[in-house]
């Protein structure tokens, strides 16, 4: 702010890290801010833009954010965030951490569901090939075929349910 230029202000946007450097951008003296730019040369605004853009992008700002960022600067107004909304990083990375092990936690009761189901089907599928008198041999040749299970695990399954009926 010291030297109140171009480069300065470029510097500034630079330092743009976070929600707390934001906020202190904000604060600084909006007359400051726009004097810089008062006179700069447009090949120079354009920079100033193309650095802003990639700010905008940094921090996640909409399109319309940006559009409205950008063309503050191009019109030599440095009132750049003041009606972007609020964001807080730390608060969206809790909210993704949340989200996240919510979607675990769904994903393991969905999987043990499935598990659960796919074992009712395999003792149903005993039963069923022992009330009709087919071979433990059939069955698991059944078991293998219908529930896609390997022959050693379908021989265990059959041993386990053909004297439950």
């Amino acid at each position: 702010m010291g030297r109140g230029n171009e480069m300065s202000l470029i510097m500034l946007f630079d330092k743009i890290q976070d929600v707390v450097d934001i906020s202190r951008f904000l604060e600084l003296p909006k007359e400051k801010l726009d004097e810089m730019v008062k006179d700069t040369p447009d090949a120079i605004l354009n920079i100033i833009v193309s650095v802003m853009e990639s700010l905008c992008m940094k921090i996640g700002a909409t399109e319309e954010e940006t559009r409205r960022c950008v063309s503050r600067v191009r019109e030599r107004r440095m009132y750049l965030f003041e009606n972007m909304e609020k964001m807080d990083i730390q608060a969206e990375r809790r909210n993704t951490a949340e989200a996240r092990a919510e979607l675990a936690k769904a994903r393991e009761k969905a999987e043990a569901k499935l598990a659960r189901m796919q074992e009712n089907l395999i003792q149903s599928a005993v039963h069923v090939c022992r009330r009709m008198n087919t071979s433990r041999e059939q069955a698991v040749r059944e078991l293998m075929k219908e529930c896609t299970i390997d022959e050693e695990t379908a021989r265990q399954k059959v041993d386990i349910y053909w004297e439950t009926i």
